[in-house]
């Protein structure tokens, strides 16, 4: 199978189960693969509803690591054809996002724990090219998108070519990023995005729910936190496993 499309599946025990990648060959995520040495490699426990992937080109990677819970309403796009691209999502993600690469060797990295609001888009390179006066081309892209850990992104946000986010950060909702942002539990809002507030920390709880970082930071807090919100604060970063 070394020049085919294929869907790697890990196993709960670790193992990797190789089959063809093709149409419907994972439930509910409809797939347009065309190309060689294309690959998707998902845990046996991911869920998919209503999602997307269209993979054009060769040696293409989508790697999901299992999700927080199902996907709902995402896009996983390597069009137009191209090589050596990359969509990875690390553990704990949550939420919809229209994920887009276009150069070859371009990518989007997102570490554990993202949560995304609905409408985000992520597009590792422009579409289509831009001269300068001398007719150098303007704005390809240098390197890929890089999110951190535990960061969440507000409704209607995009983030664009070459931009990073630091670990622990927030993304405002219909902010635009479009740069490289190394601080780590930052709020970034506004079009282009810029540093807003610094030294904040985020929780999935609802506010009138969530308990307060003083008792978070208390000493005893895995002896004294009951164990299913103490489970929930694992799964977000707060305290360790």
């Amino acid at each position: 199978m070394d020049h085919e499309n294929v869907l790697i599946i890990i196993e709960d025990d670790g193992t990797e189960s190789i089959l063809p990648l093709e149409n419907g060959a994972i439930d509910g995520m409809q797939i347009d693969v065309n190309g060689k040495s294309n690959k998707v490699r998902i845990t046996r426990r991911q869920k998919f509803v209503n999602c997307q992937l269209n993979m054009h080109g060769d040696r293409n990677t989508l790697e999901i690591e299992t999700s927080l819970m199902p996907i709902y309403h995402s896009l996983f796009h390597f069009t137009p054809p191209g090589n050596d691209r990359v969509i990875k999502i690390g553990s704990g993600f949550s939420g919809a996002a229209q994920f887009r690469v276009v150069e070859d060797n371009n990518y989007i990295h997102l570490g554990n724990n993202c949560m995304f609001s609905w409408d985000v888009t992520i597009m590792a390179s422009d579409y289509h090219t831009i001269y300068e006066k001398t007719g150098q081309v303007f704005n390809k892209a240098v390197g890929g998108v890089s999110l951190g850990n535990n960061i969440w992104v507000g409704c209607k946000s995009m983030i664009l070519k070459d931009a990073q986010i630091g670990s622990g950060s927030i993304v405002g909702a219909c902010s635009v990023v479009t740069r490289q942002f190394k601080d780590e539990n930052c709020v970034l809002a506004g079009n282009p995005a810029k540093i807003v507030k610094r030294d904040i920390r985020w929780s999935r709880a609802s506010p009138d729910k969530a308990p307060t970082i003083a008792a978070l930071e208390t000493p005893d807090i895995e002896k004294e936190t009951p164990k299913k919100w103490r489970i929930f604060l694992q799964k977000i970063g707060i305290i360790k496993a």
